[in-house]
């Protein structure tokens, strides 16, 4: 199994725009890849703790969509061939070169956004 997380740095915040095509890209990951595993997309949220682990009161606000500064992904695929075919497929592509502009490009390759990377060794496992 291959696992990672992959933050994405925003330019301008999160439009309304790139929410929409993030759950549509996790919609057409999930019907036309099968052996991606996991494909989760988050923005940042603020903690629901206070420095005492009390819960707020009031529960602390959302964070404007305007001020995220990166998109994360959480993603799990069957093997590094199911890694492989969801980087180099049409999916991911055509998402990538459609809304790279709201996102830091790569120093290193044009046309790709900037990203920070960490791979995962699952060590245990619970999904609810």
């Amino acid at each position: 199994m291959i696992a990672l997380i992959s933050r994405w740095k925003l330019k301008n915040g999160c439009t309304d725009e790139l929410v929409q095509a993030l759950k549509e890209l996790t919609i057409q990951v999930e019907q036309k890849e099968p052996e991606t595993l996991s494909y989760n997309v988050h923005i940042t949220a603020k903690p629901p703790l206070d420095s005492d682990n009390q819960p707020l009161n009031p529960p602390a606000k959302n964070i404007p969509n305007q001020l995220q500064t990166e998109v994360i992904f959480y993603e799990r695929y069957a093997n590094a061939a199911a890694f492989s075919a969801h980087v180099t497929g049409e999916i991911f592509n055509e998402f990538r070169q459609k809304y790279i502009h709201h996102f830091y490009q790569s120093p290193d390759k044009a046309g790709w956004p900037q990203t920070d990377n960490t791979y995962l060794e699952l060590e245990a496992d619970f999904t609810r």
